[in-house]
């Protein structure tokens, strides 16, 4: 299961909001990711100056960065970052 994307109403889902912190930080290219927590377990596959963006536990993929413009054409735009972990 991929979850991609920001939590704007933590607390809401607690399972996969215990993944997510309220920080936000962004990139070179103006993209912005919500910062994670490395849950007992979870494998961190990418971070920003120590700050985990995406990660794995069980089944679970996430991958908080997105990109700066909301998608134009399909939801393809929004999943760029995703194809780096897919498997």
């Amino acid at each position: 299961m991929y979850y991609v994307g920001q939590r704007t109403d933590l607390g809401a889902i607690p399972a996969l909001d215990a993944f997510f912190t309220p920080e936000i930080i962004t990139f070179g290219d103006n993209s912005q990711a919500q910062v994670l927590n490395a849950l007992p377990g979870a494998k961190v596959l990418a971070a920003q100056n120590g700050k985990i963006w995406a990660l794995a536990k069980d089944s679970l993929i996430i991958v908080s960065r997105t990109p700066v413009a909301n998608p134009k054409n399909n939801a393809d735009d929004f999943l760029q970052y995703l194809t780096m972990f897919a498997k």
